[in-house]
């Protein structure tokens, strides 16, 4: 898989357990169901999404970090 390909992948996971975790707490607030291990589901969700969105934002970190030494490369040379 490509580069993008992950970031948008760990993107849309966090997305997806982030509405998840929302409905869940939705359905057990205001219909006060109970859905059996329903707060280890919502913990499982959170730590998906923590995991998610923390290597996305490593990888998006890492390619901001080589575009600015390849611009600071490009602007050595032009000097």
């Amino acid at each position: 898989m490509k580069k993008n390909n992950i970031k948008i992948v760990l993107k849309y996971i966090s997305d997806i357990s982030i509405v998840s975790f929302g409905i869940l707490y939705i359905i057990d607030r205001l219909f006060d169901v109970e859905i059996s291990e329903n707060d280890d589901v919502k913990h499982i969700l959170i730590l998906i999404y923590v995991a998610s969105t923390i290597i996305y934002q490593k990888m998006e970190l890492k390619d901001k970090n080589a575009k600015i030494k390849k611009l600071e490369s490009e602007l050595k040379k032009n000097k």
